[in-house]
């Protein structure tokens, strides 16, 4: 906007701002659905809804997975070696080592809507979880902690 009308960018930010009283928003990812997938989720939550309030339906056990690497975050912006020189630093404070494949863990949990929580079930390293892996995790350590 600024180029086309031949001014300066903080120029065009500050009569965005101030004069006119707008704010920039980030542009925000969606989902692109079809009208009648978005008719068929508000149907099948209407009816969630109806249940959950009537008291027909039992205990909602709801439940999530959490992927933990070992590999430290860096951040370029906050990450700062404070010296007179960049000579001074040894390598190996200066550089920040990646795997490409670090260590990880997989932590899975649930809770139930009575607010009881499961034990952390932690995946081994390299397991697929997969439909048969996933009723073997449910069927061994889930339901006799249910039934407990």
């Amino acid at each position: 906007m600024a180029k086309e009308e031949n001014m300066s960018e903080g120029s065009m930010i500050n009569l965005v701002k101030k004069d006119l009283g707008m704010t920039p928003y980030k542009k925000i990812r969606l989902q692109l659905l079809s009208e009648a997938t978005i008719e068929k989720r508000r149907e099948r939550g209407r009816i969630l809804l109806n249940k959950l309030k009537s008291g027909t339906q039992g205990p909602v056990f709801y439940t999530d997975e959490k992927l933990f690497t070992v590999q430290a975050v860096y951040n370029s912006q906050n990450d700062r070696i404070l010296a007179k020189s960049s000579a001074d630093i040894p390598v190996k404070v200066r550089g920040v080592f990646r795997r490409q494949k670090p260590k990880s863990v997989m932590v899975w949990a649930g809770v139930m809507s009575d607010g009881k929580k499961s034990p952390l079930i932690f995946v081994p390293e390299g397991v697929k979880i997969n439909k048969e892996v996933y009723l073997s995790m449910l069927n061994d350590q889930v339901l006799p902690w249910i039934k407990a």
